[in-house]
């Protein structure tokens, strides 16, 4: 009863608080949101990344998907700047007209893996050819991805030991309720570690998942989408050395899969969109100006 009470307590307050979060934030506000609803946009269209257009990096979109964005853009980061009615009935009455399209910047996002944006991914396709309104679309993408997250980390309630506070706290922080009621990539990478450290921490206290397959594939699984999202955090799958000494070596075959499967995957897609990302010094003069990127700053 005391695990039960924690997850419905986390799916109650999340579900009312996340749902206000996301209707009421005007659009694009949430960090990098233009950008990740552009690339879902992208993605939900059959491409793999974006691609390369005149120095620059993003992808074929309607132009209301722009025009959206730029009713908007005068908030971000300006707090004496107010989310009019005049501003939300011009983006209410805003047709998408999908047939009308022009070449959109995304280039802080358009290498990230299609394994970031699946809630978005799976209700643009469902939602497009219904044609409804931009402003439909990305509020349906800010409540697909927060459902998404609900899911995951009610879920990993269901396997967490012991006393359950901190991550009731941790996951109903103001900040994380935030980011992960707006239409980001990151609600995927994020729910994918808080359900991969869950299950480290459910094997250590029982042995018996060990020999539960659904665990074990579970650890795969989280583990890979870290590897694909944000090759940053894979330092995470370190976790899985809080398991018994004797259980791992016990599975040393198992160890090195996870490790190599792992490491394949995130080289793999840092090969594949090695020359995708352009920095700003190197970025169209013409585009490159208001877009998320920084000048000095070259990946390495």
């Amino acid at each position: 009863m005391f695990s039960l009470s924690h997850r419905v307590f986390f799916a109650v307050t999340a579900g009312v608080f996340g749902v206000i979060y996301a209707l009421l934030v005007p659009p694009f506000q949430v960090p990098d949101e233009v950008n990740h609803f552009k690339y879902a946009y992208h993605l939900s269209e059959g491409h793999l990344t974006g691609k390369h257009h005149e120095g620059g990096l993003g992808g074929e979109l309607p132009v209301s998907i722009d025009s959206l964005a730029a009713i908007f853009r005068p908030l971000r980061f300006n707090y004496t700047e107010k989310s009019t009615a005049d501003r939300r009935q011009r983006a209410r009455h805003l047709p998408l007209s999908p047939e009308r399209r022009h070449f959109s910047h995304f280039p802080n996002t358009g290498a990230y893996a299609p394994t970031a944006y699946l809630p978005m991914i799976a209700f643009l396709t469902v939602a497009k050819p219904f044609a409804p309104r931009p402003l439909y679309l990305l509020y349906g993408c800010r409540l697909a991805t927060l459902f998404f997250w609900i899911a995951a980390i009610y879920w990993s309630f269901k396997i967490l030991p012991g006393r359950r506070d901190l991550w009731l706290l941790l996951t109903l922080l103001p900040a994380s309720l935030f980011i992960h009621a707006g239409a980001s990539g990151d609600a995927v990478t994020n729910a994918a570690a808080f359900v991969l450290l869950a299950v480290v921490l459910g094997m250590r206290a029982d042995k018996k998942l060990f020999s539960t397959g659904k665990m074990t594939l579970l650890v795969f699984v989280t583990t890979w989408i870290i590897a694909l999202n944000k090759f940053v955090y894979l330092p995470l799958m370190l976790l899985i050395f809080m398991l018994p000494r004797k259980e791992l070596s016990r599975h040393k075959l198992l160890l090195c899969a996870y490790f190599l499967t792992s490491g394949i995957l995130a080289v793999a897609w840092l090969w594949q969109t090695r020359e995708l990302f352009i920095p700003y010094d190197l970025y169209n003069p013409a585009y490159r100006d208001g877009q998320t990127i920084n000048p000095g700053v070259l990946p390495t």
